[in-house]
């Protein structure tokens, strides 16, 4: 498969709550210089050319994320979100295989609403990377402090930093291997916290 030949896709969960951030609003609606959270990432997939559609998945009545859409809605679909982060990414990849004209040619990228630094050099440097790895690939970045492992209130190991990285997103993969992946997770009851862990658990690399 060529790059020519790709056809590039994004899903966007944005079906959480913001629990962990303990906030009334989720964290894809919270104010950044004025525009939300959410809107960052989604301008950043609309401008660029590689990128064919969007699909965001979450509560198709909620009026902040329909205004949010609204002025991007000829490149965005919308997606039911579901209990869970898994669920919900699974919801939007049934919409990407819906409405794509070529599945065998689609790669689709994830990518959290809530994170709104992504660059147009880390996303090339991603779409770029489908040539060499054809399983599928992830936006990561190093581990820059010393990492211990505890157990309750004690340190028991220290290990190598640079055997490390700390998982970003967008992650990425055809889309043949995400609901592949997603599938198998849910079947044997493994809570995935990121795509690339349902990927691993399925045997792709």
């Amino acid at each position: 498969m060529t790059m020519s030949a790709k056809n590039f896709w994004v899903v966007i969960p944005a079906a959480g709550s913001g629990s962990r951030m303990q906030q009334s609003t989720p964290k894809q609606y919270l104010s950044l210089n004025g525009r939300p959270v959410l809107d960052y990432s989604l301008n950043v997939f609309y401008l660029h050319p590689a990128i064919e559609q969007i699909v965001v998945v979450g509560d198709q009545q909620d009026v902040r994320l329909l205004k949010i859409i609204e002025p991007y809605q000829d490149k965005v679909l919308l997606a039911p979100g579901g209990e869970t982060r898994a669920e919900s990414v699974a919801n939007g990849l049934s919409l990407v295989a819906e409405k794509s004209a070529v599945q065998d040619s689609v790669w689709v990228m994830v990518h959290d609403a809530a994170r709104p630094c992504l660059t147009d050099i880390d996303l090339n440097a991603l779409i770029e990377s489908s040539e060499r790895f054809t399983d599928g690939a992830l936006l990561v970045a190093p581990v820059v402090d010393t990492l211990k492992q505890c157990s309750e209130e004690r340190v028991t190991q220290t290990h190598n930093r640079e055997q490390f990285a700390l998982a970003l997103t967008p992650q990425m993969a055809p889309l043949s291997h995400l609901r592949e992946a997603l599938s198998l997770a849910s079947t044997q009851g493994v809570s995935v916290t990121d795509e690339a862990q349902a990927l691993e658990l399925a045997g792709f690399s």
